[in-house]
């Protein structure tokens, strides 16, 4: 399995990846203790987990508050508030993740199995282009919202937002599917 580097490189430690060339990562076998994060100082590895670990614990209160309320209380379910409730989706399924990382820097390589390096990478990728997709949908909703008062409420309805969200998500799981 071969990715491009730029799709995911900032979200993925090296200590997971066995780099075949400069161009395509792919999950490996574990590398020797001396080659996992050799230029990293160990005070700022150990900075990197305690802040993984919070952000772990504030991400997943927040985002699944989020989606809780949205989903149980139908006031909530308005045009903008179903796209943050997507965007919440989607940073759920980084938040997710975290905990291999932590993991995977407690122990300095990746004991979870190519199987599942495979799972995080693809979810962290559908992650990264689906959030980035959703906030360029709110801005253009926001944009109409604001400069088109009088005819936007034709096209802001929750029918249409959660269509455009169902798009934005079928349109990043085909390209995943791709990349697989």
């Amino acid at each position: 399995m071969n990715i491009n580097v730029t799709t995911i490189s900032s979200l993925l430690p090296n200590m997971i990846l066995n780099s075949t060339d400069d161009n395509n990562i792919s999950c490996g076998e574990t590398l020797s203790e001396g080659e996992i994060y050799p230029h990293i100082p160990g005070l700022v590895l150990e900075f990197a987990k305690i802040l993984y670990g919070l952000v772990f614990l504030v991400g997943l209160f927040g985002n699944s508050l989020v989606i809780y309320v949205v989903l149980r209380f139908s006031k909530m379910q308005t045009v903008t508030n179903m796209y943050i409730f997507n965007l919440a989706l989607a940073d759920e399924m980084f938040i997710i993740g975290l905990p291999f990382l932590i993991t995977t820097a407690v122990y300095k390589y990746w004991n979870f199995g190519r199987i599942m390096c495979k799972v995080y990478m693809t979810t962290t990728s559908i992650n990264q282009f689906t959030s980035s997709l959703l906030l360029t949908v709110m801005s253009a909703d926001r944009y109409v919202a604001v400069c088109h008062p009088i005819s936007s409420p034709r096209y802001r309805t929750p029918f249409i937002a959660k269509f455009i969200c169902l798009t934005v998500w079928t349109v990043r799981l085909s390209v995943s599917c791709h990349i697989i």
